[in-house]
């Protein structure tokens, strides 16, 4: 681990003007720690101290892993996902490459908050499915190869305390084609069947730890507190209207916490098997589907209706 320092103007330090380079090689995941982690979750999250100069060292380092490699093993099937030339740095809240960190984080001591950008870059995306135990039909490997493609994450911490008050992360992926046999198509949705139990407790967990988090956040009040609140924001709110940081932190604030996908094409062929025992009745038959600017959102913390 080097320090790679610039001159940023700091009268503290250089160090906070500059990025904490780490280059790993080739780390490797598994799915086989699920226990694990679903203990780590119900954890209560651990928050630290006031937000002071350890947390801005930690949120500026630099990141560049040249491979990574998660294997998922299931019953049903074996998957790996491999990222290349994975970067992970701190950006501007205009998502441009900053020249002093101190301009990749928004810092607000009237709401006693500070908002840091994060991005993740890498250059190829490589997916592969095989199914174990099936039949003949389904032994040809689900594979998805796409090209680069970027994350994008906002998180809103507390000040006082360090917390993770709400977060936003955003997955830009450049133009997707996959093409698919009948047989493969038909893999893929026994994957998917196989992964509907763990989606759905992934899910039911989700729903516990947002109204937990709500709840220890103060946004599940009574109706006489909810209206002190409402009349203390405003109050809040005017007495922050001239200053100049206010504005900006509005302008970039993540007021709940949300996920979202965005590609401007995806491309999906499914065609027929080369093989004597095919699926449709006409030869070489095929199908096309085109979504254009598609777009995917996901607020947890947000119940349905």
């Amino acid at each position: 681990m080097l320090p790679h320092t610039r001159r940023g103007g700091d009268a503290m330090t250089p160090v906070s003007a500059g990025h904490i380079k780490l280059t790993p090689t080739q780390p490797v995941g598994s799915e086989n720690a699920r226990a694990r982690i679903t203990d780590l979750l119900r954890r209560k999250p651990i928050a630290g101290g006031k937000y002071g100069f350890v947390d801005r060292v930690m949120d500026g380092i630099y990141v560049h892993v040249n491979s990574v490699l998660v294997k998922l093993m299931s019953h049903k099937f074996h998957a790996s996902l491999q990222l290349s030339r994975v970067k992970v740095q701190s950006m501007s809240p205009t998502w441009q490459t900053p020249s002093d960190l101190r301009s990749t984080r928004i810092r607000d001591p009237g709401r006693g908050e500070v908002l840091l950008f994060k991005e993740i870059e890498w250059q190829t995306t490589r997916i592969e499915a095989t199914a174990s135990g099936a039949g003949q039909d389904f032994l040809t490997p689900l594979r998805l190869i796409a090209n680069q493609a970027k994350i994008r994450i906002v998180v809103k911490k507390r000040l006082s305390d360090s917390a993770i008050i709400s977060s936003r992360l955003t997955l830009l992926l450049d133009d997707l084609l996959w093409v698919l046999t009948i047989t493969q198509l038909k893999a893929a949705i026994l994957y998917a069947n196989s992964l509907k139990v763990v989606i759905e407790r992934s899910a039911q967990q989700s729903k516990r730890l947002a109204a937990e988090k709500l709840k220890k956040q103060g946004h599940m009040p009574d109706a006489a507190s909810q209206q002190l609140q409402h009349h203390q924001h405003q109050q809040q709110r005017q007495d922050r209207q001239e200053s100049s940081t206010a504005r900006y932190f509005s302008r970039f604030d993540v007021l709940s916490t949300s996920y979202h996908l965005i590609t401007s094409r995806f491309d999906l062929h499914l065609c027929d098997d080369s093989k004597e025992n095919r699926h449709w009745k006409i030869n070489g038959g095929s199908m096309q589907i085109t979504f254009n600017k598609l777009s995917l959102d996901f607020y947890p913390f947000h119940p349905a209706g």
